[in-house]
């Protein structure tokens, strides 16, 4: 479907870094890692896009890629702010329609609520607090990290 966007025209970089997005989900990160390069030769100034581009590189050994990518999204000013980017970029542009954004509404709320759920479920780890073995237990999911 996202290339079939793509050759009809409707090529830009938030498009080309769903598709390294989902091309990372199938394992694919060479193909995940050309489409991120070209979402930064589309949008130079994407620092999310960029720092997409330098988790990828990393992972695929390119050490010296990565930290050049991690350099240009630090620069664009992406610090801290790639959630909020991300979350912007759920949302939809302004321009877009109102079931696009009603949409991107939802699925970033239910992101940003799974994301306090999970803070508030493991903060008694985080902050060294004392709880029983059962509520321990219950926040190990996988038995590698017991």
């Amino acid at each position: 479907m996202l290339a079939g966007a793509i050759a009809g025209g409707q090529d830009g970089a938030p498009l080309r870094s769903l598709l390294g997005l989902v091309l990372h989900q199938l394992g694919d990160l060479s193909g995940c890692e050309r489409e991120l390069r070209e979402a930064v030769r589309l949008a130079p100034g994407d620092g999310a896009a960029e720092f997409a581009l330098a988790s990828i590189c990393y992972r695929l050994g390119n050490e010296a890629d990565a930290e050049a990518a991690t350099r240009r999204a630090i620069a664009a000013g992406l610090d801290d702010s790639h959630a909020y980017l991300l979350l912007g970029r759920i949302l939809g542009p302004a321009a877009a329609s109102y079931r696009r954004r009603q949409v991107g509404a939802i699925a970033g709320g239910v992101y940003l609520v799974t994301v306090l759920a999970l803070f508030a479920l493991f903060w008694p780890i985080w902050t060294d607090q004392l709880i029983t073995t059962p509520h321990w237990l219950q926040r190990i999911w996988f038995h590698r990290w017991i």
